[in-house]
């Protein structure tokens, strides 16, 4: 057998290693599969696009679109699209996911973390996915950060905050792996993520520094302006909080979000006047946002106006009731009011 020949059949071999007795789908995933750890992403992503319209049922292909997503976009919310459009494969996977209540600023656990934990990696263990990755380019920083926020995901901090830090310092530029440091500081421990507030806020003053450098390089972000705030928020800073935002809000008036968090600043400083003016701004912009006519209601009701805000409240219950949750929740708020409205009149 000459050179050629015995070339040839070692790659003959090494496909046949490669795929085996493999599917077309698996097949396909498995290039898929190499086209991501080769760190080409958008590739990757495109046959896995392929495998997914080929095969709508195979809900692998979900889970490595929402690994390129990580990849490509470093969006969490895109990461939760991906993952939830498997509602029509396997509505058991959706509803493990448990993102409804998960944001960066208040992260709810649930009840069952440690069972939601095992039956996620059970349908596809992605961390050991992620780790093979690193292993054959350890110097990607892509592959740290999507194991890190699969690590945030699972609910596992310490072990997201290492991959986090490791591509911080492998990418000096990388933004979004040095606010996602900063988000799980400001939320470290379990017992505070229902009320965002720290026990040790040697941790928050951590993601205080990150936010500021963060700042610092993005003056213009709405998004870091209103997590900084935020987290001045968290260590009782409640003015420099709300100057912050102020400052931010004054140069760019576009800025819905940091108007919304003008409104909550202000009423926990005692400013309702000027939270009046930035609601009534709110609900101009958005007349049938809920959030925002709720909270005009409570400001109405801080400024003396009780009948005024419960009119709304009463309005927005009606909207809402067909979520008994919801219709609840407000006719309470309409209770206490009305009790207090009583006790007002008496005296």
């Amino acid at each position: 057998m000459n050179m050629e020949q015995c070339s040839l059949k070692i790659g003959l071999i090494s496909v046949l290693l490669l795929f085996g007795c493999k599917t077309e789908k698996e097949k396909m995933l498995s290039l898929g599969d190499e086209k991501f750890f080769a760190g080409d992403f958008k590739g990757a992503s495109k046959i896995y696009n392929e495998v997914k319209k080929k095969h709508p049922d195979y809900l692998l292909t979900y889970i490595r679109i929402a690994d390129c997503e990580l990849c490509i976009s470093k969006s969490y919310p895109a990461f939760i699209g991906n993952l939830n459009q498997a509602k029509a494969v396997d509505k058991e996977f959706v509803s493990y996911l448990n993102n409804e209540p998960r944001s960066f600023n208040y992260v709810f656990v649930s009840i069952n973390e440690e069972e939601r934990r095992t039956k996620l990696l059970g349908y596809s263990n992605e961390i050991e996915f992620l780790t093979e990755a690193i292993a054959k380019n350890k110097n990607n920083d892509n592959f740290y950060f999507a194991r890190g926020m699969w690590h945030f995901f699972l609910d596992e901090s310490e072990k997201a905050i290492q991959d986090f830090e490791t591509a911080a310092t492998k990418n000096k530029n990388f933004l979004e792996a040095q606010l996602m440091l900063a988000r799980i500081y400001s939320n470290y421990y379990k017992s505070n993520r229902g009320n965002g507030l720290p026990v040790n806020s040697k941790y928050v003053f951590k993601a205080l520094r990150i936010y500021l450098q963060a700042l610092n390089s993005n003056p213009n972000s709405e998004k870091i302006i209103n997590e900084t705030a935020l987290c001045f928020n968290r260590v009782g800073q409640n003015q420099t909080a709300l100057k912050i935002a102020e400052e931010a809000y004054l140069k760019d008036t576009s800025k819905t979000i940091l108007l919304s968090q003008l409104v909550w600043l202000n009423r926990i400083t005692g400013n309702i006047n000027k939270a009046n003016k930035y609601i009534v701004k709110l609900v101009q912009k958005s007349p049938d946002n809920k959030w925002y006519l709720e909270n005009y209601a409570q400001v109405l009701i801080e400024l003396g106006e009780i009948d005024n805000g419960i009119n709304i409240l009463k309005r927005i219950k009606e909207e809402v009731k067909d979520n008994k949750y919801e219709a609840l929740r407000i006719q309470g708020i309409i209770d206490v009011n009305t009790i207090n409205r009583q006790k007002i009149n008496r005296n």
